[in-house]
């Protein structure tokens, strides 16, 4: 079971789990050890103090019509899933989290907004905000968004330029960096390969496109209290 933190976990398929035959069988979507399970199609870590705290992803039906992708996740320490279901009132992140915490099923929205800059570099839209109130650490060249809990946390997403960057922002707040040493590897040479999408943020046409690493800060209370890397990758990278 990849998923161990919710009820149908047994029914999604991590793409790490390697069948080396699927792809030369003449039938491999009625293959007994896919068939009806929810094939792993981009996968997300979040890093917090050098461990993964969270892990999901983006899950299609064997890429077929016959059920809906889902997007989901859960808490390593089995604390909590989230379930992202879609939700129109941003004009670029139209979704927003349920939040189970477990075992008591209480639940909690977590909503998604973009950022000025974020929406100019996208969509050339000159709305939103750019958080100037919020205490940004200097080295970020980029904020992306805002996500909230009411009358919990606020948490601010950056673009991740480099691993010197993240640096720079983890000593600005006094706080641990995130990754371990396997992901400092790939935050120095490979970059790329963990990013969210590719945007044309700085409108320099098809094969320009940045690659949009993000992490974020958590604010309580006014207060930056975690650092956080997102890690995206995909089943055919």
């Amino acid at each position: 079971m990849f998923l161990n933190h919710i009820n149908d976990g047994k029914d999604y398929l991590d793409f790490e789990v390697k069948f080396p035959d699927l792809l030369v069988a003449d039938d491999w979507l009625n293959d007994p050890r896919i068939k009806n399970r929810m094939f792993m199609a981009n996968k997300q870590r979040v890093f917090l103090d050098g461990k993964v705290i969270i892990i999901g992803g983006w899950f299609s039906g064997n890429f077929s019509t016959e059920k809906k992708p889902t997007y989901i996740g859960e808490a390593v320490d089995g604390s909590f899933i989230i379930l992202f279901e879609k939700n129109e009132t941003d004009p670029l992140f139209k979704w927003r989290g349920v939040i189970t915490e477990l075992p008591s099923n209480t639940k909690k929205i977590i909503n998604y907004e973009s950022s000025r800059a974020l929406r100019l570099g996208v969509g050339n839209l000159n709305t939103g905000t750019n958080y100037e109130e919020y205490d940004r650490a200097p080295s970020v060249n980029m904020w992306l968004g805002r996500s909230w809990i009411e009358n919990e946390h606020e948490e601010l997403y950056f673009l991740v330029e480099s691993r010197e960057m993240l640096d720079e922002v983890a000593t600005y707040y006094g706080l641990p960096v995130p990754y371990d040493d396997e992901m400092k590897v790939v935050l120095d040479n490979n970059l790329q390969s963990i990013r969210f999408k590719s945007y044309d943020l700085n409108n320099e046409g098809e094969g320009n496109f940045v690659a949009v690493v993000v992490a974020s800060i958590t604010f309580v209370n006014d207060t930056a209290t975690t650092l956080k890397l997102y890690e995206t990758t995909r089943w055919n990278e």
